[in-house]
This record gives structure tokens, C-alpha cells and sequence, in this order.
């Protein structure tokens, strides 16, 4: 963001950004697919938004998706490389601390 590489420090925020999604409310990023999982059969690549989504919706209730990073997002505009869960959730922060102010 602004010329700066931002990690991303755990799933958790990861997580919640699905789970509001599956609420109504979307995450402030956007995926660049192909994007890839694990999952209990073995890493598993989703070329675009619906087959991930169609994913996502298989899974149990509680269960999130468990990335494979890096991931590529979209955020305000750019385009980001996120290096780990704990780099996203980071980032997910400094989003919504802009909100509150």
C-alpha cells in the first residue's frame, strides 16, 4: 500500500473476512485468481470468483478457506502481494482503523 509491502499476520483476520462475506458484507480487498487452498484432499487451485465461491459455500458451518500464500489482492485501487495470514491480518487492521477515524 502506498509503495509499501505489507504483511499480513494470521488467518484469523483471513477468516473474518470470509465469514463477513458470507454475511452480506465484503471483505475491503478483492482476490486476484487463480488463488489456491488447502484442503483434505491436497492443495486445490480455483481459477475465478464462482467456482471459490461455490467452494466456499461446500464447507461446514465455522470451517474457512485455508490459503496458500502468497495471495494477490486488490485493495483501494492496487494490486498487493499478501505473504502470510498474519500479513493479511495486518493489513485487514489498518483498514478498518481508517474506518473508525
Amino acid at each position: 500500500m502506498d509503495d509499501e509491502t505489507i504483511q499480513i499476520d494470521s488467518e484469523e483476520a483471513l477468516n473474518e473476512l470470509v465469514g463477513n462475506k458470507r454475511h452480506g458484507h465484503r471483505p475491503p480487498f478483492e482476490l486476484v485468481f487463480p488463488v489456491s487452498v488447502n484442503t483434505e484432499d491436497g492443495e486445490q487451485e480455483f481459477a475465478d470468483e464462482e467456482t471459490f465461491k461455490a467452494y466456499r459455500e461446500s464447507l461446514d458451518k465455522g470451517t474457512r478457506p485455508e490459503f496458500v500464500f502468497p495471495i494477490s489482492i486488490i485493495m483501494n485501487d492496487e494490486t498487493l502481494e499478501v505473504e502470510s495470514e498474519e500479513a493479511l491480518k495486518e493489513l485487514v487492521g489498518k483498514k478498518k482503523r481508517r474506518r473508525r477515524s
